[in-house]
């Protein structure tokens, strides 16, 4: 059987099945790497929160001193010339189906835990956007749903040039 990186990637198809196996920083490095080359100018207004992970009791009382706000989302995109409203990216896993005629077991997706539902309430009654992503053409529709542009070309793109972010 080819290796994940030996996967030649011609459909969206294609995509989703080697992002069932990605751990949610893979999938969140793909997008940010998809997003940067696709919006040069504005690539640092898209930037990660980093309020996970493990860190020692001194470095969370820390980052907890310093402002870090329990669930907040992993993405955070600040306004720009193509939205004026901020946008709060939650990266989650894919479900992967199983296939018993060969063996292969199924995950859940990731959820939500009750901090991050509690800052999507927040965010939303403040006038942000907050979105659930689960894979790089979801997180290309959300970004374009954000822009009020079609993704049909983005993702397109996106296609041909996986590759060179994964």
């Amino acid at each position: 059987m080819a290796s994940k990186k030996a996967i030649k990637v011609e459909t969206v198809q294609d995509i989703k099945r080697l992002e069932w196996d990605y751990s949610e920083s893979q999938i969140q490095h793909t997008c940010k790497m998809w997003f940067d080359a696709t919006f040069p100018d504005i690539a640092n207004l898209l930037f990660a929160a980093e309020n996970g992970g493990y860190r020692t009791p001194k470095a969370a009382a820390m980052a907890k001193y310093e402002g870090m706000v329990s669930g907040a989302p992993d993405l955070i995109l600040f306004p720009t010339k193509y939205n004026t409203m901020a946008l709060g990216i939650e990266m989650k896993r894919p479900r992967k189906p199983a296939n018993k005629q060969f063996g292969i077991k199924g995950r859940d997706g990731g959820t939500q835990s009750e901090d991050q539902k509690a800052w999507e309430e927040t965010c939303k009654n403040n006038g942000g956007q907050y979105k659930v992503c689960r894979g790089l053409i979801e997180f290309i529709e959300i970004i374009c749903d954000h822009f009020w542009f079609p993704s049909g070309e983005f993702i397109t793109e996106a296609i041909r040039r996986y590759d060179e972010w994964r």
